[in-house]
């Protein structure tokens, strides 16, 4: 039976805590897995994205930010985080 890895022993795999053959062997078993299943394999995300918004919005963001010693980025984080729970 094959093992169904899922995104955090992939992480963990291209986080290089497993030596790179072993790495590759893990990712080359979830891919090949997947695809005996018809499943589309988990994406991985870098964390960044450009995000356009009103200059208005983007004026009272960078306030808060400075208001409360934030950067930009901890700023619009936060935003992100309490509008998705």
């Amino acid at each position: 039976m094959r093992l169904l890895l899922d995104s955090h022993i992939l992480l963990w795999a291209a986080a290089g805590t497993l030596p790179r053959k072993a790495a590759e062997l893990v990712v080359d078993e979830y891919l090949d897995t997947c695809a005996e299943l018809d499943k589309e394999p988990e994406k991985a995300y870098r964390g960044t994205f450009n995000v356009r918004i009103d200059p208005a919005l983007h004026r009272q963001l960078a306030v808060y930010s400075l208001s409360s010693g934030k950067s930009l980025n901890a700023a619009v984080e936060e935003a992100i985080s309490n509008y998705i729970r």
